[in-house]
């Protein structure tokens, strides 16, 4: 019997993944409730897996964030990028995450803003990586 071929159900936007080759991504929330990533602007983004809605954007390195685990039994969440450090996440951390806008997060537009520069720089990537030959096939379609 063939192999059953499933289609993409759902896209969780706003990070970047250019930079790097893995962006792992990851299941948070007692129940698998929430899918978190890693960008290559230093940020990670939690959405909530139901809706695909972005439910925070946390500041995680100073350039990459690509790995992204979450403790089975605890919460707490480990994220590394391409340096040399693990950053641990609690929340009853001593000391407070640097987030943008403070304990509740970004402001709206400054998570727009930085969906959009990383759409953008998904958008010219792409362009920069397909081969001129792809353009003309397309154009002649």
């Amino acid at each position: 019997m063939p192999e059953a071929i499933t289609d993409m159900k759902r896209r969780y936007v706003g990070h970047c993944n250019v930079g790097t080759d893995i962006k792992q991504a990851s299941f948070l929330g007692q129940r698998g409730e929430y899918i978190a990533s890693g960008s290559d602007d230093g940020r990670w983004f939690i959405w909530e897996k139901r809706t695909g809605r972005l439910v925070k954007m946390l500041h995680g390195d100073d350039a990459v964030v690509n790995c992204i685990q979450c403790h089975p039994f605890d919460c707490v969440v480990a994220t590394s990028g391409i340096d040399n450090t693990i950053k641990i996440w609690t929340p009853s951390a001593s000391v407070p995450s640097s987030v943008a806008g403070g304990a509740a997060g970004p402001e709206t537009s400054d998570v727009l803003d930085a969906m959009e520069n990383n759409q953008r720089r998904l958008s010219q990537s792409r362009e920069a990586i397909l081969p001129f030959e792809i353009f003309g096939k397309i154009s002649d379609a």
